[in-house]
Parts: C-alpha cells; sequence; structure tokens
C-alpha cells in the first residue's frame, strides 16, 4: 500500500522550512554532516526564515547509548557493526539473502525509534534515532526512514511550505510520498554509493519517484549530475551542480607561502577508499630515498582502518614519522593546514571533496586524485602550480613526483588571488544564491561576486540546446556575462541570467528568395494576369488559340518557377545561408560587445558565425562541444590566470 501523504496544513500554518538529512552533526558524531549543517546556514543567508531540520540516524546503538525506556528497543534490531564508511553506515549493502527476502514495509515496522528536539543556532533540529544494521538493503533503510518520519514529524512535514531532502537515498526517497502535494520539494545529492542504489530495483524504484517528485535535483559537482541525468534521463533537464558552501570564515590564508614540501598531512575518514594506505606506501617510500630532516606525515580523522595504518606506519619503520592525530573540532583543521607543507588526497571518488578546497583556500598546496569532484574545485588551484593531480590508484612514484613538481615560489599576492577565485566558487555567498534560487525557487540580489567572463554560445534549435544547456546553466549560475544565440530561433526559453538572441526566419525573409521570386514568379505571373485580362477582348476566332497559349504559359511558369526554387535558389541559398544567418545576428545588440573571452559553437552552419566573432575577437577563446564547470575554470585561468601556466592547467 502507497505511504499516505501530509495532511495539507491551514494556510495560515503552512510556513515551515524544512531540511531532512541521514547525516547532521551530534554528540557522538561532531564532524558527520557538517556540510548539511553549513548548507542549512547559506540557506539562512539569503532567506532568515527559521530553519527546521529532520536528522533520521539509523547507525547502530553507539557506545554507551541507552535507548529510553519504552522504545521496545532489542539489541539484536540494530546493534550490528558498522560500515567501513561511517557516512553510509544505516544505509545498507544489499544485506543477506534471509533479511532481503522479507517485504520491506515489515522489516521497517519492527525497527524501533525514539526522538528528541534541539534547539541550535542555525536551525532547530528534531534527532530521531532509527538504529538498524550497517548491513540492512537499501530499499530496507528507505522504508526505516520514512516510517521513523511517518512516526515522529508528520506534524512538521505537513506544515512544510518547502522541504531540502540531503541525499536521494534513503531521506528523498523516504520523504517524498509523505508530502503534500503543494509542498515545494528539492534534493540536493552527496552520495558516492548512488549507483550501488540502482543495483537494488526496489531501492531505484523509490529513488526515481523521488526525482520525478522533485523541482529540482542539486548534485555538489558536474561530475555526479552527469551521472544522475544518465540514472534519470526523463527529469535531466532540472539536475543541477550545487556545490558545498565552504567556511572561508574559519580558514585564514596561512602567513607564508609553502618553501619546502616536507610535512605531509591528510584530513579525512580512515576508510579503505580514501587511499590512505597508498599514501603511506609513497611516503615511506619517500622516506627511504629522499631522507631528510622534518620529513613527516600527520594523519588527522578516525575510522575502521586506524589500527592497520598504524601497523603498517611500525612495519615500514615510521612509528615516528607518522602521526595519528585523530578526529578533531572542524574549527581545529585550520591549524593542521597552517603548519603542514602538503595535503595528500588519493581517495577513489568524491562527489565534492570539501578537504581539498578547504587546503587550497588557505594556500596550502594539495596533491590529489582525478576523482571526478576535485577534477572540477582544483582546476584554478592547478593552474597556479598549488595542486597537482595523479590516477586513481597511483603508484607510490606517482605520488611522489606529484608533490615535487607543486611550486614553492609563490608569492601571498597570488596565494590571496587564488583564495579569492575559490571562495567566489565555493564560498558561502555562492551557495546562498544558488540555494535561494533552487531549494526555494526564489531570486535574490546575488551576494557573490560575478565571475569575470564574457560568453557566447551559438546552437541550432532544442537537440543543440540540450547538448550545452548545463554548462550554459554554470555560467550563467556563476554570474558570467552570457548570450545563447539560436540560429533556427526555435527554442522556447533560456534559464534566468542568458540573454537569447535568434535570426529570425531567415529562410522566409532574405533579399535572395525576395529577387528570385520577383524574377520567375511574381513578374510573370503579373504579365500574365495582364494578358488574361486582354483575352477577352480579341476577336472570337484569336481568342480560344490565346487561351491554349496563355494556359501552356501558365503551366511552363509553374515549373521553372518550381525549378528554379528546387535547383537554383536551394543551391546559392544553401552556400549564403550561413553567411545571412551570422551577419543578422552580428546586428544584434546583445553581440555589440568589447570584449569577448570565449566563444562556443556546435559546428554546421555556425561556422560562419564562430568565424566572423573570431575575426572580431581575435583574443577570444574558440570552444567546440559541451562544456562544464572545470572548463569554465580553465577559460578564467586563460582570461585572466598567469600566462604561462594556463596550457597545463588546460590539460587536466
Amino acid at each position: 500500500m502507497a505511504p499516505a501523504a501530509a495532511t495539507p496544513a491551514a494556510a495560515d500554518d503552512y510556513d515551515l522550512v524544512l531540511v531532512a538529512t541521514p547525516w547532521y552533526p551530534t554528540k557522538q558524531n561532531p564532524m558527520w554532516g557538517t556540510f548539511v549543517r553549513d548548507a542549512v546556514i547559506a540557506m539562512n543567508m539569503q532567506n532568515p526564515e527559521r530553519i527546521t531540520v529532520v536528522h533520521v540516524d539509523g547507525n547502530p546503538l553507539y557506545e554507551g547509548e541507552e535507548p529510553p525506556a519504552g522504545a521496545g528497543f532489542d539489541a539484536g534490531d540494530g546493534s550490528g557493526a558498522g560500515s567501513e564508511q561511517e557516512s553510509e553506515r544505516g544505509i545498507g549493502g544489499e544485506g543477506s539473502a534471509g533479511e532481503s527476502a522479507q517485504p520491506p514495509s515489515s522489516r521497517a515496522a519492527r525497527v524501533p525509534s525514539w526522538s528528541w528536539r534541539e534547539s541550535r543556532p542555525e536551525a532547530d533540529v528534531v534527532v530521531i534515532r532509527a538504529p538498524h544494521p550497517a548491513n540492512t538493503p537499501r530499499s530496507v533503510a528507505m522504508e526505516i526512514h520514512r516510517e521513523a518520519l511517518r512516526e515522529h514529524a508528520m506534524d512538521l512535514i505537513g506544515r512544510a511550505r518547502i522541504v531540502s531532502a540531503h541525499v536521494g537515498g534513503p531521506t528523498g526517497a523516504a520523504i517524498a510520498p509523505l508530502l503534500a502535494r503543494r509542498t515545494r520539494f528539492s534534493i540536493t545529492e552527496h552520495a558516492t554509493y548512488v549507483r550501488a542504489i540502482f543495483a537494488d530495483t526496489s531501492a531505484a524504484i523509490q529513488y526515481r519517484a523521488a526525482v520525478a517528485r522533485a523541482s529540482r535535483v542539486l548534485a555538489v559537482s558536474d561530475g555526479p549530475a552527469a551521472g544522475l541525468r544518465r540514472l534519470c534521463p526523463q527529469q535531466a533537464d532540472y539536475i543541477s551542480a550545487v556545490p558545498n558552501p565552504v567556511r572561508f570564515d574559519i580558514l585564514p590564508l596561512r602567513e607564508q607561502p609553502v618553501r619546502a614540501h616536507d610535512r605531509w598531512l591528510y584530513v579525512g575518514n580512515l576508510v579503505a577508499r580514501k587511499g590512505v594506505h597508498r599514501l603511506l606506501e609513497a611516503f615511506a617510500q619517500e622516506v627511504r630515498e629522499n631522507d631528510r630532516e622534518g620529513l613527516h606525515l600527520t594523519l588527522v580523522g578516525d575510522g575502521p582502518m586506524r589500527q592497520e595504518l598504524a601497523t603498517q606506519a611500525r612495519e615500514a619503520g615510521l612509528a615516528d614519522r607518522v602521526t595519528f592525530a585523530g578526529q578533531v573540532d572542524p574549527a581545529d583543521v585550520a591549524g593542521f593546514f597552517g603548519r603542514h607543507d602538503v595535503l595528500v588526497h588519493l581517495s577513489e571518488y568524491e562527489t565534492f571533496g570539501l578537504t581539498v578546497v578547504e587546503a587550497a583556500a588557505t594556500g596550502l598546496p594539495v596533491v590529489v586524485t582525478r576523482c571526478s569532484g576535485p577534477e572540477e574545485t582544483m582546476v584554478i588551484p592547478a593552474g597556479y602550480g598549488l595542486a597537482a593531480f595523479v590516477d586513481v590508484d597511483p603508484s607510490p612514484e606517482s605520488v611522489r613526483a606529484a608533490v615535487a613538481s607543486l611550486r614553492t615560489d609563490h608569492s601571498p599576492a597570488q596565494l590571496e588571488l587564488v583564495r579569492t577565485m575559490m571562495r567566489s566558487l565555493y564560498g558561502f555567498e555562492r551557495a546562498a544564491d544558488l540555494l535561494a534560487k533552487y531549494v526555494y525557487g526564489a531570486t535574490k540580489p546575488a551576494l557573490a561576486p560575478p565571475l569575470d567572463l564574457s560568453i557566447v554560445v551559438a546552437f541550432q534549435g532544442p537537440q543543440q540546446w540540450r547538448r550545452v544547456m548545463h554548462g550554459a546553466d554554470r555560467a550563467a549560475d556563476l554570474g558570467c556575462d552570457i548570450v545563447a544565440v539560436d540560429l533556427e530561433d526555435g527554442i522556447a526559453q533560456v534559464p534566468a541570467g542568458v540573454r537569447l538572441v535568434t535570426p529570425g526566419n531567415v529562410d522566409r525573409y532574405n533579399a535572395l528568395r525576395t529577387l528570385e521570386r520577383a524574377v520567375v514568379d511574381r513578374a510573370p505571373r503579373a504579365v500574365l494576369r495582364g494578358a488574361e485580362k486582354l483575352v477577352p477582348r480579341l476577336p472570337q476566332r484569336a481568342a480560344k488559340p490565346a487561351l491554349r497559349g496563355l494556359t501552356s504559359a501558365e503551366r511552363l511558369q509553374r515549373r521553372v518557377a518550381n525549378v528554379s526554387e528546387q535547383r537554383v535558389y536551394r543551391l546559392v541559398w544553401g552556400v549564403l545561408r550561413g553567411r545571412s544567418m551570422a551577419r543578422r545576428v552580428e546586428a544584434q545588440p546583445e553581440l555589440a560587445m568589447d570584449r569577448l573571452d570565449v566563444l562556443v559553437h556546435l559546428g554546421g552552419r555556425l561556422t560562419q558565425l564562430a568565424y566572423r566573432l573570431a575575426m572580431r575577437h581575435p583574443e577570444a577563446i574558440v570552444h567546440h562541444g559541451p562544456f562544464n564547470a572545470a572548463a569554465i575554470s580553465r577559460w578564467w585561468l586563460a582570461v585572466h590566470g598567469p600566462k604561462h601556466e594556463t596550457s597545463g592547467a588546460e590539460e587536466l
């Protein structure tokens, strides 16, 4: 049976802005879901309404945690071993065959839950505990979260005017069926396990239903957004990228640029997919082959691999060279950035990669894998030699070479410039602007400064627009001056912030067609009409042959007109059409620009326009095909960055 939706609240009570999430900082996990808390703070910057956060915590019972009396909790129901990735506890692996065979709703109903409410500076928080084993199938985890929400938060859900769900599974899939029809609903996807959800048929059905219910689906970078569009192609047009907000206020720029890369640093969970064991191998090789005073590695964070990594360090003879700092308060992380020379992050996959952005923002050099999110966020630091890339699953030699390739001659002004650009792209101001646009559906005066780029995107009709629309969206979201040129006049609309130019119907209204029709159609027909008027005045013996001749002449004129259109006009017009469209478009005031930084085109009839604009603006970058935020950053580097380093950034 389908879950019952919330009963709509009275108009006066329909006032809540609600954020639903499986991750949020708690006493047991102060680092858990800090990016969700930061998103809540960013939402408040453009919309000062008090936000309510509903946090369903499905982790197994924490050490020392006691369920409240009367919760009906059986330790066997929720005390399973924690999963390898802390962020995925309670969100589930595939489970045993016996567990999976049980209907999801019946399994979900057996999981006890309890809740309490807290008032925090950024929001009112409802914490719902629904402990269940880490190997719970994903579809069942969605049902467990839904039952917990139904039992403890339906009063809030019924009053929610806006609901923002963090991750589509379990949270988005759990809450979507409970929403009233008029509630504006959005999903922000951070998770690295989305493909695993689609391996579970029941979970995939629930996930797709939530995406279909949403007014907007947000991913934290272009890579995950593109993945979601492939998995949910029917909703591809309203899947957008909104980066995680980065707290620059607690990330001061280092006092002096790095001059040697001796003090290595890692910040994050100690789990296999983060590649910490590979980092230890690379560091051990550096010690063996290039030992020097001060060479040291600090690991900040905790996780199930801590003992294994400590053993690996000890067996490599690095016990006095490796420090395990454990979990630290987010406000203290900046201090570690300031006391080290390079951050090395060798993750297998990151949807965004918050740590590497924070490090680069403080002026700390970064070595990171090409693992989706960082390939977008680290373009500008890499352009200034402040970041270097290695492949996923890198060799120790490649990691060491990447560290050695980082520059050691930065000036404070260069670090300040990189920080300013990073803040423009990923600061709270940018996140606040985009969350107001996509979550609230409201246009507010921008808090973030616009990205100084002038872009023209030329395309032919809706099909080609679909190839470039998401790149144009990102450019508009960043405040670029962007003009869209549709040479087929076949598009209904472009996003806010993009100016649309069309040439009109050049095939119907052009000088060549006017001349051709006048010569082979209108003028002969006028002559024939005049002759037709004279026929009645002729003697009867001459009128009949004259009428036959006139009829033959009319047939000949129609054949000549058709042949002229098919074989002469279309042939000549095919050669001149592109030039005519280009000239019409060029005459539009939107293209009367003093500066053009980037011209994006998709070939075909656009070649003439691209050629003419490139001749008028020889300094412009000409790009063929779709583009994304990483390309936009590279263009900014080419236009505003250090010229001798741009070519290296272009190869990323």
